[in-house]
């Protein structure tokens, strides 16, 4: 069989489960597959146990294995149908879920409730998290709970095809069908599993011996018929709490992925706090409520993000990752950060942060975003200016048309035309134009830098107290982070 094409394992991700070409499996099929054979099984003795007691039928049992499997089935159809979103949205939603976790963790100055970074770069099956055991090799509880509906879909059927042969063990009345079917030749069958999956196929060779050991003992009022009737009313106990379970899962995944998409649309809101384009700050700023705002943590995530704030762990993780690569002092692991760690225990004889309150960063806020309007006005004046003087002035006197002639390059700006009166046209517009736009730079081009300058100041000492409080550049040095005496500015406060 020849191996699939790239574009044939594409459009297989897009084929239903079941038609040929796709690219999935049941994930329960071995499962399926055992269950079936108990279902084969219970098939062969209830045709003996019918001619027993013609007023029994096998078909109530039987049915609720149908319809179990075909539920699960369905269930795990849809799963996979829709996993190209459900995967990505969940994985998603788990990493900004733990970048929340990380700054609330943070805040609450509680090391411990920081996510585990090692277990999330490098998961173990029975690895500890947040103190629990049993985890398993996917830390992220937004991708275990959506996909349950596949991930647990084998274990949940093994389950409920072991509860259901439990009640075919060898005891009671069953031990005499044990002794007889183990003295044919070749026959050594321990529990009812085994039983069922004999019964459900057997050698034919065996047939007529089997069928007349079923039948000798399976006789009308017999404490064997009555103990199998028994164990079949508890499969159909057993099926209907199997799909009932399994219903569970797959509602809590539903529940799950809702979560997860509230979670990435919140988190996608929340990123748009502070927007500087128009479009966005004009709607922000109308609907969000102040008080519900925390600057700090917002810096915090950004940091994070950027990996600024160092959390426990992630050193450790980037160490190992450039593991084939020399250490040196100036490795990305050794570069100084502020840690987590630092920030809610500083060392002894180390600063700690002293944060400004929620007013007197809004106050901070405003004046940032008044400067960036100052700037904003001046640069949409001198984009007019240029437009009118610059851009249709060269229109007007044909200035690229008369290049051309000329024979104009950038590498050769005089042109290489013979014609002394074309040259002669070009140097005279080339030099105009060369005024036009010095007039541009003379009127604006100061005003603009000092604009500029004065909000990306203003908008990096913001992000520093918003982030290191009180004594920002004091704080950053001790933690081994060099900012030259230049760029600790103090338009806000004089503390440094």
């Amino acid at each position: 069989m020849a191996l699939p094409t790239l574009t044939e394992m594409v459009k297989g991700a897009k084929i239903p489960l079941g038609s040929p070409g796709s690219l999935f499996k049941n994930p329960a099929s071995q499962a399926i597959g055992a269950l079936a054979s108990t279902a084969s099984g219970m098939g062969t003795i209830g045709a003996i146990m019918s001619i027993a007691d013609p007023g029994f039928s096998p078909s109530a049992a039987l049915g609720a294995i149908q319809s179990s499997v075909a539920g699960i089935t369905t269930s795990v159809t849809a799963s996979i149908n829709s996993m190209s979103t459900d995967l990505p949205l969940a994985m998603s939603a788990q990493v900004l879920r733990d970048r929340a976790q990380s700054v609330d963790a943070i805040m609450a100055k509680n090391i411990n409730g920081i996510p585990n970074q090692i277990q999330a770069a490098f998961p173990i099956p029975g690895a500890p998290k947040d103190g629990s055991s049993g985890e398993t090799p996917c830390p992220s509880n937004h991708v275990v709970n959506a996909m349950a509906p596949i991930t647990e879909s084998n274990n949940m059927v093994n389950a409920g095809n072991d509860q259901a042969t439990k009640g075919f063990d060898n005891s009671g009345a069953m031990a005499s069908l044990y002794t007889a079917l183990n003295a044919l030749p070749g026959v050594n069958i321990t529990n009812g599993k085994e039983l069922l999956a004999f019964l459900g196929n057997i050698p034919p060779a065996l047939s007529g011996a089997v069928n007349s050991i079923l039948s000798s003992i399976i006789t009308p009022g017999s404490a064997i018929l009555t103990q199998l009737k028994g164990s079949f009313s508890s499969t159909e106990t057993t099926m209907a709490k199997l799909s009932s379970d399994f219903t569970k899962v797959v509602n809590d995944a539903a529940a799950s992925l809702a979560e997860s998409l509230n979670f990435l649309g919140g988190s996608h809101i929340v990123s748009l706090i502070g927007n500087e384009t128009p479009c966005i700050s004009n709607v922000m700023n109308a609907v969000v409520n102040p008080s519900m705002v925390n600057p700090i943590a917002l810096a915090t995530s950004d940091s994070i993000k950027t990996k600024e704030v160092l959390l426990p762990g992630q050193e450790s993780v980037v160490a190992t990752t450039n593991i084939e690569k020399p250490v040196s002092l100036a490795s990305p692991e050794n570069k100084p950060r502020v840690t987590a760690a630092e920030i809610i225990s500083p060392q002894p004889g180390q600063p700690s942060i002293s944060p400004y309150t929620a007013e007197e960063l809004q106050g901070f806020k405003v004046r940032v975003d008044d400067q960036k309007k100052v700037w904003d006005k001046i640069s949409h004046d001198a984009s007019l200016y240029y437009k009118d003087n610059v851009e249709d002035w060269k229109k007007r006197e044909l200035f690229y048309q008369k290049a051309e002639k000329a024979g104009a390059t950038p590498d050769n700006t005089v042109g290489t035309s013979k014609d002394p009166e074309v040259l002669a046209e070009w140097k005279d517009v080339q030099e105009r134009f060369l005024v036009q736009v010095g007039m541009h730079r003379e009127i604006y081009g100061k005003p603009y830098r000092e604009a500029k300058v004065k909000y990306l100041e203003m908008k990096i000492e913001f992000e520093q107290r918003t982030k290191y409080g009180k004594n920002p550049y004091t704080y950053q040095i001790a933690n081994g982070i060099s900012i030259p005496e230049g760029n600790q500015y103090t338009v806000f406060d004089s503390t440094k």
